[in-house]
């Protein structure tokens, strides 16, 4: 590590002494942005702003939009590896704003991948992705594999941290295969990293333990790379996990040794706190309260929602072990206080995202209306009526929809979790708890409302587009399925399938929208079927007018659908809709987004189904030959 070092300050001298000789601004602008990275690297983060904010001021005077927008991305990315991703995102935005004014696609997909990075450690996974998206759009058409194979890495880690592991799993493994190819061995231990987390969380231990000691065996060969403290922590919690504290304790260990000594503050805040939770579990209780009291000196005014969430539960659960209440009370009070921060602000962005969507809709409408009106040929009361209906409609709809999701339920859902989260330190009796799990479901379920209310205006409006990418839709179906297995446990329905004798179905999907569609249809069966009955999951080769479909079927054998509710099943809050078998409730906009979805995949949908003798879904996807 000191030979590092000394290569990086005998840079920094050289950049020094070239800086103060320089007369070209913009020349004078790059120089300070190697200064800002060449002291971020060698971990000097003040010299480092100090130096991107001269960048800045040079690229200002030299009117350089490419340079100037390089300048804020290397003040953000500094930002960022202080804690202060809040301050990062702002500068990144403003980078981006600059770069798009250039035809440099390399730039801006950088910092694209940048943004959607801060957006995923400030929690806002819908913007991280949106961002992480575009970025791969581009990298695509400039052929870069490299970076591609990051951008890769960078979103399966974004669709794991929301739970979607599948669709983790498909990215890892695409990053992993191009790192292969390209014999990029730092890169492969990256990519074994992440593809051992995901069995990690998918409680496959023994595959989970087997990626991450190919990386060890890679990245001990390499003993600067920082990327070490990551991976003794991922192998100490799973170590933790299997009850062996033994190698736990050595792992965390390492891990806070190795971020010590790179001045790594997010990785020492989370090896010291699992450690000291370890201790903690092992009776320690001084070695924990060590461990405990230092990572909250270190903590003070880090951005991370989720680090910060979870280490004020770690927080609070310590201090009432120890009989310190009023501590253990302060962590409580700022969980609910994040809490509800986290929401209000999610809440805040979508509404102002559907506000704008809306404004955009009535401007076209007005628009068009105008045109109506002077085009010679269109001289049709009833056309242009038709149109002001339309608007009117959108109008209403459009602003009840804010109204409802901007102020009702916002402020409702919001006040109930901050007091439902208060309850729940309080001692209460068995009935009490009983009201306090219902007011928590009530929640989810206005929560789940509010997001489906969002998703079905989004998805309606006519420039939606979605990337569809080509799959073998039995292999997807294979790893997808496996995870519904258990889902049913609950009524003790069982779900059956088996795609193995199916040939290959070549097919262009979204995973991820494509397994919501798959999501809710199961979901559907097992809601609305009986107790200990099955439901059939079939896919298979079809043909309509010569044209070759695969089609998945999902079938039933619950209360089915009456004659005259087919026709409207589909439709947006249909009339149609019913409590499930077990009075599970149903929002009606669920089979009106599977079957936009559907749409938006060039497929088709149909439905089969006898009042109480249950449904039968198919979903119908063109085949590709060509793939």
């Amino acid at each position: 590590m000191l030979g590092v070092l000394k290569i990086m300050l005998k840079d920094i001298e050289t950049l020094l002494s070239e800086l103060t000789e320089e007369k070209e601004i913009t020349r004078k602008a790059l120089l300070c942005i190697d200064l800002s990275e060449n002291y971020r690297f060698s971990n000097q983060i003040k010299p480092s702003i100090k130096y991107a904010n001269l960048a800045i001021d040079y690229a200002y005077g030299a009117e350089d939009k490419k340079v100037l927008g390089s300048a804020f991305s290397c003040l953000a990315i500094t930002l960022s590896t202080e804690g202060n991703n809040i301050l990062a995102r702002e500068n990144l935005i403003k980078a981006l704003e600059l770069v798009r004014m250039t035809d440099d696609e390399s730039l801006i997909s950088a910092i694209l991948i940048n943004i959607g990075t801060v957006e995923g450690l400030l929690s806002n996974f819908t913007e991280s992705l949106k961002y992480l998206l575009e970025a791969l759009d581009l990298l695509k058409k400039q052929n870069n594999i490299v970076r591609l194979a990051t951008l890769y890495g960078n979103i399966g880690i974004v669709y794991r941290r929301i739970g979607n592991y599948p669709q983790s799993l498909y990215y890892a493994r695409a990053s992993l295969k191009i790192r292969m190819k390209e014999n990029l061995d730092i890169d492969i231990a990256y990519s074994c990293i992440n593809i051992g987390n995901l069995y990690k969380l998918m409680k496959d231990f023994q595959l989970a333990m087997g990626y991450y000691k190919k990386s060890k065996k890679i990245l001990e060969n390499n003993p600067n790379n920082t990327k070490l403290s990551m991976l003794y922590f991922n192998m100490a919690e799973l170590y933790h996990s299997k009850k062996d504290f033994f190698n736990a304790i050595l792992y965390y260990k390492k891990s806070l040794k190795f971020s010590r000594e790179n001045h790594d503050k997010n990785s020492t805040i989370l090896s010291l706190k699992e450690l000291g939770k370890m201790f903690k579990e092992i009776h320690e209780i001084e070695e924990a309260r060590r461990c405990f009291i230092e990572v909250e000196e270190l903590a003070q005014n880090y951005e991370d929602n989720d680090v910060n969430l979870s280490l004020f539960s770690d927080l609070a659960d310590f201090y009432s072990s120890i009989n310190q209440h009023e501590r253990s009370n302060e962590y409580l009070r700022k969980i609910i206080s994040l809490t509800q921060k986290i929401y209000t602000d999610k809440m805040t962005r979508e509404v102002a995202h559907l506000q704008s969507r809306f404004e955009f809709e009535q401007k076209q409408q007005e628009n068009e209306l105008y045109r109506l009106k002077n085009v010679e040929l269109v001289k049709s009361n009833e056309l242009i009526g038709k149109q002001s209906r339309e608007l009117e409609n959108l109008n209403q709809s459009k602003d009840s929809i804010l109204r409802v999701v901007s102020h009702d339920l916002k402020n409702i859902l919001g006040g109930l979790y901050s007091i439902i989260d208060l309850l729940k330190i309080e001692q209460v009796n068995d009935r009490v708890e009983k009201y306090i799990y219902h007011m928590e479901l009530s929640c989810e379920k206005g929560i789940r409302l509010v997001q489906m209310l969002l998703e079905s205006n989004q998805i309606e409006m006519t420039d939606f587009k979605i990337e569809l990418i080509p799959q073998d839709l039995r292999e997807f179906l294979k790893y997808l399925l496996s995870s519904y297995v258990s889902i049913g446990n609950k009524k003790n329905i069982t779900i059956k399938y088996d795609i193995e004798h199916t040939e290959s179905l070549k097919v262009l999907i979204n995973p991820d929208k494509f397994g919501q569609i798959i999501d809710n249809l199961i979901n559907n069966a097992i809601k609305f079927s009986p107790n200990d009955s099955q439901i059939y999951i079939l896919l298979k080769k079809d043909s309509i007018d010569e044209i070759e479909y695969a089609k998945l079927s999902i079938q039933d054998f619950g209360i089915g659908i009456s004659e005259h509710n087919i026709p409207v099943i589909f439709n947006k809050f249909t009339s149609a809709r019913r409590k499930g078998t077990a009075g599970e409730s149903t929002t009606g906009l669920g089979l009106s987004i599977v079957k936009r979805l559907v749409e938006l995949h060039h497929g088709k949908i149909a439905v089969e189904s006898e009042l109480n003798k249950g449904s039968i879904f198919s979903i119908f996807l063109p085949i590709s030959h060509t793939l």
